[in-house]
């Protein structure tokens, strides 16, 4: 069996998710360590770094694409 190319670490913030999306880049996975995939908790995030001048956080953004991207599959698989 041929190991992931990509993977998501998708965890609540301070338990260890960044030694494990470590790991896994050392291994060659691209790693995507996210915490959230609720889109008003995203919203917040993005639009309070848009008031200080700011652009949101890489996981942030990140979170926002793989969420758009996941709900685009399920949408294209009939899952809802």
């Amino acid at each position: 069996m041929a190991a992931p190319s990509e993977a998501v670490v998708y965890t609540f913030g301070k338990v260890g998710s960044t030694a494990v999306a470590a790991a896994l880049n050392r291994a060659g996975v691209l790693t995507h360590d996210i915490h959230s995939l609720d889109p008003s908790v995203l919203k917040r995030q993005a639009r309070a770094a848009l008031a200080r001048d700011a652009f949101p956080p890489h996981h942030v953004s990140l979170s926002m694409v793989l969420r758009e991207r996941l709900r685009r599959r399920a949408g294209s698989s009939g899952a809802r």
